[in-house]
């Protein structure tokens, strides 16, 4: 086991992991899957950890499930086909809210 023990569970973004990785950083070295954590949520987290915990609010007020809000926030998709493909498991939606969706990605492209 790498950590010592889980104290709670969170879904959370690439950006707020890349905060949380640099935190200890600067407190000890990082193992290698840290390491490699780091370096992955660095390149493909595309926004600041303030505009990607709001994107995330602004989706589930839309109805989309908090864990999904986060795969969007990570995946930053193009268009409402990229959309749909993340959230096709989801159910019980509009079909109007992949547009939705994709507009408001859009803002915080």
């Amino acid at each position: 086991m790498i950590g010592k023990e889980i104290k709670g569970e969170k879904y959370i973004t690439l950006p707020e992991v890349a905060n949380i990785l640099k935190k200890m950083e600067k407190e000890k070295d990082l193992t290698y899957e840290q390491k490699r954590a780091l370096e992955h949520a660095k390149e493909f987290g595309k926004l600041g950890v303030t505009k990607a915990r709001q994107l995330v609010s602004k989706l589930v007020e839309l109805g989309i499930p908090e864990n999904y809000a986060v795969m969007i926030v990570n995946n930053m998709p193009a268009d409402e086909d990229d959309v749909k493909v993340i959230l096709e498991d989801v159910k019980d939606l509009k079909a109007s809210i992949y547009k939705q969706v994709a507009d408001l990605v859009a803002e915080y492209m």
